[in-house]
């Protein structure tokens, strides 16, 4: 009976202390993938603000500053807390933006946070030609930006080795959804640009996949890491939609429209072989020079991570909102 009472009163502070919420504070909460994932995120948040307005839920917390004034990152970061880094300084230098990234991790040492979730990009793997892009894949960086954001996660990695520090990055690939950026173009062309180019566009892109990915699922990714309860020990997810095999110009091209109610071309489309498409754009000095490639996201399913939201009816529904709010 002794034994018993002992090791109730020894787990009871236990069990309390391991059900307490922790606070998750979120670093770019005013981009793309930051506003969703405020409105996604349950648990106490606490949120960077810059010069942009942050619209935040009524129970969190604010925090003035920026990746550069240490004194507002002591003030953010909380004990056990996950730290959610969405910040790119797309505007600044490789120095700086690695500068940023060391006062993040010395502070969330310093303040002794639980995990870092980083979100960086799928493109990093640059000019890699495996048809089948995985974790494991070798990283070929290609333009400047893809170099910043490799050098940005090698940084967080040889940052954290040490363990005291756990460490998650998610890799999305192109995020669509209603103010994002990704698709804008390809529906305006097809809603009012020239019916030629648009025909030799779509001889010369035909099948080449997309590698589109809804916000949604990059969000619910970043909750999955969020909340897992395993340590994370430098771990790399992609996260895509390219599971769907409708995750092609030709699919997408044909439902825009569909939803513009336009037909399709005249003509029958002559198919441009992808040995043409990889030197017209290996020419423009583009990344992607391989038409088929996909990018994985089998690790995150390993690791729990369950598919909510799915192709076809995230890329529809994007769509049709596009065209409401565009079209009169």
């Amino acid at each position: 009976m002794i034994w018993r009472i002992l090791k109730i009163c020894w787990s009871t502070p236990m069990m309390a202390a391991s059900s307490m919420h922790q606070d998750v504070v979120i670093i770019g909460a005013s981009g793309f993938i930051g506003r969703h994932l405020v409105n996604k995120c349950h648990q106490a948040l606490r949120i960077l603000a810059h010069k942009s307005t942050v619209t935040a839920r009524d129970q969190a917390i604010v925090i003035q500053g920026d990746l550069f004034d240490v004194p507002s990152l002591q003030k953010l970061i909380t004990p056990g807390s996950t730290v959610v880094n969405l910040v790119y300084l797309s505007q600044s230098s490789l120095e700086d933006n690695l500068r940023a990234i060391a006062n993040l991790v010395q502070i969330c040492k310093a303040q002794r946070a639980k995990r870092i979730v980083h979100c960086s990009t799928a493109v990093i793997c640059g000019r890699a030609m495996e048809d089948i892009i995985t974790e494991e894949t070798v990283d070929q960086p290609f333009d400047n930006y893809e170099k910043v954001k490799c050098a940005i996660e090698n940084a967080l990695l040889e940052q954290t080795k040490d363990q005291a520090l756990e460490l998650a990055i998610l890799r999305p690939t192109c995020v669509f959804w209603p103010h994002g950026k990704n698709l804008v173009m390809l529906f305006n062309d097809l809603s009012c640009g020239a019916n030629c180019k648009n025909y030799l566009k779509s001889c010369l892109y035909n099948n080449r996949t997309m590698n589109l990915v809804s916000v949604n699922n990059v969000v619910s990714a970043l909750v999955f890491l969020i909340e897992h309860k395993m340590p994370l020990r430098g771990e790399r997810f992609i996260i895509s939609d390219d599971e769907s095999l409708e995750n092609n110009f030709r699919f997408v091209e044909k439902t825009i429209l569909e939803i513009l109610k336009r037909p399709d071309y005249l003509y029958p489309r002559t198919r441009c072989p992808e040995s043409i498409l990889s030197l017209i754009v290996r020419a423009a000095k583009k990344s992607n020079i391989n038409p088929r490639r996909r990018f994985m996201t089998s690790k995150l399913e390993k690791f729990g991570w369950k598919r909510e939201f799915f192709f076809q009816s995230e890329l529809r529904q994007f769509l049709e909102w596009y065209a409401r709010e565009n079209i009169s």
